[in-house]
């Protein structure tokens, strides 16, 4: 019996060993997403998504915990049917954090991922392509999702949501004007949140 029992541990910590040895240690990769703006009715009216990207790098001290650095970049743009007097503008969201996932392995080539990314940095704004006349500091929250097919030579590959809130809204000041035609005070709120859906690319490595 008790060999039996030596046999069972030592087979338990073999395949136990076996899958550390498999299992990735960091990750790397990117998101590309559409943000569409959810709160703020000044916003939506005045400006419209055009891309928000993340890059990310990650370590994985489990097989089902990543703790990483990422860096977003969004780019809004001036909606010129409604602010007519204005031909371009932009805002532009440059924030650098930290992130924490929680990973759940599907299948042997599929996984989930949820987690929250968190992070400072600052608002621009600008009118055309002039240099950036607007700045703000913000923070940010972003609880996103994933879920990813793993080819181990060429990395995941997957489809992302995430819902992004900013600790500061959208006001006329950020394009360089002073009001909103169509607008009044009570259509600009003091937070922004942005629902955001793209594609995802990660390369697992670092396996030991």
């Amino acid at each position: 019996m008790r060999f039996k029992v030596s046999i069972l541990i030592f087979c338990l910590l073999f395949i136990f060993d076996i899958s550390a040895q498999n299992r990735p240690r960091y990750s790397a990769g990117f998101d590309v997403k559409i943000p569409r703006i959810i709160s703020n009715n000044g916003f939506q009216k005045a400006m419209f998504g055009i891309a928000d990207v993340d890059l990310n790098c990650s370590f994985l001290p489990t097989s089902y915990i990543s703790v990483g650095v990422d860096y977003k970049y969004a780019y809004y743009q001036i909606n010129n049917k409604f602010i007519q007097t204005q031909s371009a503008g932009q805002a532009e969201l440059n924030i650098i954090g930290l992130s924490l996932f929680y990973i759940n392995n599907v299948s042997e080539i599929t996984y989930a991922k949820f987690g929250i990314k968190a992070g400072v940095g600052k608002l621009f704004g600008s009118l055309g392509t002039n240099t950036p006349h607007y700045a703000e500091n913000n923070f940010l929250i972003e609880p996103t999702l994933g879920y990813y097919l793993n080819n181990s030579s060429f990395g995941s590959v997957g489809l992302v949501v995430s819902y992004s809130f900013w600790n500061s809204g959208f006001k006329p000041e950020v394009i360089g004007l002073s009001q909103v035609s169509g607008l009044n005070s009570s259509d600009f709120n003091s937070n922004n949140s942005v629902l955001c859906i793209g594609l995802s690319y990660e390369k697992l490595f670092g396996y030991k």
